[in-house]
């Protein structure tokens, strides 16, 4: 052992010189380990490029006609004024500054609020003006609250005196976390009700209907086996009141779609049997389509009974302000280019959606609001469709037009639970919607 030891060493240290002479002398054995790389200069660029454009919104003055009269108001920079005219005044929305988080090449534009939103009222009078003069500040929402996110998604007059707003929540680092929450408001009073709190996500979903006197709701979940939650509800808002009452629409208490008739009966479709149904809302009671009406009620037979397959349906959702190209956060974009009501001229079919697209993707949430127009050449526009899916898409095509027909515009809604198929036909700018198929979907047969 001792005799070679030291001939090990003496060799190890006869190869190792080999090893630095052949290297050459900048070759070293602590070499081996990887040394820090400069950051490029052309990346460091980027980097500072990204962050100086993240840039206020200049606000610019905005002028719109409500209430027969011409407003006028200071928004941000492609932000659409958000307001509502009854016969007694303008609700609208104040919006704070925003921030555009832009960046170079194909990264998308986002305008950020920063600060909290403001819903004003400002009383109708002659000339119009400007909205800010003598208006009143009912309610300020924050962008930010509680690992929160909060949008405002639409204002409407729910009659001559009152208004609804509705906004929507995002849950922070959850994917399926958001609340729909719909406000009752009574400028004169100054009296705010939140008369529709509707957690979504998770197979959970809203159904709502409105007409001059009532907002029907119902906010029920599926479950896994196509089985619908025992927590379901539903409601009648009075809004003129503001007062809500719970209905019963049977089991489960689920109404997958409804509209109100033009006799003031609620018709909808139930979510167990698919029956085409009829809530009155004066005794709250429910009956067949097919059935004769109890006593008291003010259904008459005369008016023509719905069905569940090739019912005319409506589907223009009240609380979603329709938008049309280029409104801000509806990047998602499809065009179909086509004649449509025979008159030798072509319209355009566009569809939107409120996601982002980033490289030509786009960003899907777990849920996002849809919308479906016709533009004639004009610039005249209609709208057929504007709905919120939850986990769900929308597909649109076209039918082929037969002898003597016209093409009609053919909507796939894709839900968790269901897939559902509309066609609409267009004439003269005037629109008639019918469900033409539904399927119940078995979400538990996952492939395997």
């Amino acid at each position: 052992m001792n005799i070679i030891r030291p001939f090990c060493i003496q060799s190890y240290i006869v190869l190792v010189a080999l090893c630095l002479a052949a290297c050459g002398p900048s070759a070293s054995p602590f070499d081996a380990a990887p040394q820090p790389q400069p950051i490029p200069t052309q990346a460091v660029q980027r980097a500072t490029s990204i962050a100086l454009q993240q840039t206020r919104v200049p606000f610019i003055l905005q002028s719109l006609t409500l209430g027969g009269e011409r407003w006028t108001i200071e928004q941000p920079q492609g932000i659409k004024p958000m307001a509502a005219a009854n016969s007694k005044g303008v609700l609208w929305v104040q919006f704070p500054p925003m921030e555009t988080n832009a960046t170079i090449q194909n990264y998308a534009m986002h305008s950020l609020p920063q600060g909290e939103y403001a819903i004003m009222y400002t009383p109708l009078r002659a000339g119009g003006g400007a909205l800010n003069q003598g208006a009143t500040r009912l309610l300020e929402l924050p962008r930010v609250l509680e690992h929160r996110t909060i949008s405002v998604t639409s204002l409407s007059a729910a009659n001559q005196k009152h208004f609804l707003l509705s906004t929507h929540e995002l849950q922070h680092n959850a994917q399926n976390g958001g609340t729909t929450r719909i406000r009752w408001i009574d400028p004169d009073a100054s009296t705010i009700k939140e008369v529709v709190t509707a957690v979504e996500g998770g197979g959970a979903f809203l159904t709502t209907a409105k007409n001059e006197q009532w907002l029907f709701w119902n906010t029920y979940r599926l479950g896994d086996t196509n089985m619908y939650d025992s927590d379901a509800r539903a409601g009648l808002l009075d809004l003129q009141s503001g007062q809500t009452e719970p209905v019963v629409l049977g089991e489960p208490n689920v109404a997958l779609r409804a509209h109100w008739a033009d006799d003031g009966m609620l018709a909808y479709t139930h979510g167990g049997d698919q029956q085409a149904m009829l809530l009155d809302p004066a005794t709250k009671q429910t009956i067949h389509s097919t059935q004769q009406p109890s006593a008291g009620a003010t259904y008459s037979p005369r008016t023509p009974q719905p069905t569940a397959i090739g019912e005319t349906v409506e589907l223009l959702n009240p609380t979603i302000e329709p938008v049309f190209s280029g409104a801000v956060g509806w990047e998602y974009e499809r065009v179909l280019v086509v004649d449509l009501d025979g008159n030798g001229t072509e319209e355009r079919v566009v569809t939107l959606a409120d996601a982002f697209v980033e490289d030509g993707q786009p960003l899907w949430d777990d849920g996002h609001r849809w919308q479906v127009y016709v533009e004639q050449q004009d610039g005249s526009k209609t709208t057929l469709y504007r709905q919120f899916l939850q986990l769900g898409r929308l597909d649109v095509s076209v039918s082929e037009a037969l002898a003597g027909q016209i093409p009609t515009v053919l909507m796939f809604e894709h839900l968790p639970g269901r897939f559902r198929i509309y066609e609409s036909s267009y004439q003269a700018s005037q629109i008639q919607s019918s469900l033409v198929f539904e399927r119940v979907l078995n979400t538990s047969s996952g492939a395997r």
